[in-house]
């Protein structure tokens, strides 16, 4: 039998907040759905009610929630059945593919509605190979920053990160900057005073090593999308080249303009 989880009253879920304008309002309802899903403890594979019912205990327009619901389907928080309606979806990280916007995964996994977690798997300073090298447009001799991460949503694992630095950009940079799971994006802006302006994308497919493959609880030679990413400061200087194998059933690459009833 479907589950269907029970709308409790709307005071809870509407605190006062100054009127948005009419193009706004289904961002505020959305923020009351999620919260409403919350509250009633709805697990994956619960049917949230209908769009009529949402609207009357809302107190907004169906086309006002239809959208808003959209948009949470977008973002991989729900998923729509032609047949049983709209169900709470296993939790996914949506990353971006079409920008050169910089967003960090701590920062994506919220968007996604999860908890980011980062464990430190392998940390050094050591001359780079010449693919690395010339990615970050430093001299055979020059050092960079080694390290391997294993990030993960809710404490699920979703992927093994691997990321190269310049040493000279990041002087004094340790492991134990990283070991608590600290934000790599942070680190850098405050302590080294480099913000991230672009971000260059490129995905392949690649058959998964045993050792990623035990890290990501997935059979070995598994087939998984790679991100190679590269990113630059205000000066089109390189920052960091990273290296990002995802889990085939926790990630999503997602256009930012993608349609939400694809």
């Amino acid at each position: 039998m479907n589950r269907v989880t029970d709308v409790p009253p709307l005071g809870p879920y509407l605190p006062d907040q100054p009127a948005l304008q009419d193009g706004l309002v289904h961002l505020r309802i959305r923020r009351s759905i999620m919260t409403m899903i919350k509250a009633v403890g709805a697990v994956v594979g619960d049917r949230i009610p209908s769009e009529r019912k949402l609207a009357e205990t809302l107190g907004a327009s169906r086309m006002t929630v239809r959208k808003a619901i959209d948009q949470l389907v977008l973002d991989g928080l729900l998923q729509r059945d032609s047949t049983s309606g709209t169900r709470i979806a296993a939790l996914q990280v949506i990353r971006p593919i079409d920008t050169g916007r910089p967003r960090g995964l701590a920062r994506i996994i919220d968007r996604s509605g999860g908890a980011p977690g980062s464990r430190l798997l392998a940390f050094s300073v050591e001359p780079p190979n010449v693919h690395v090298a010339d990615r970050l447009g430093i001299g055979g001799n020059a050092l960079i920053v080694f390290l391997r991460r294993l990030r993960s949503i809710d404490e699920e694992p979703f992927c093994v990160e691997t990321s190269y630095l310049p040493a000279a950009r990041v002087p004094g940079l340790t492991e134990g900057d990283l070991i608590g799971g600290q934000s790599l994006e942070t680190l850098l802006k405050l302590r080294y005073g480099i913000e991230v302006i672009t971000v260059e994308r490129l995905i392949k497919v690649v058959r998964l090593p045993n050792g990623d493959a035990d890290l990501l609880g997935l059979a070995a030679d598994t087939a998984l999308l790679v991100q190679h990413s590269l990113s630059r400061d205000h000066k089109r200087m390189p920052v960091e080249y990273t290296i990002s194998a995802n889990h085939p059933d926790r990630v999503i690459f997602k256009s930012e303009n993608a349609d939400p009833n694809l």
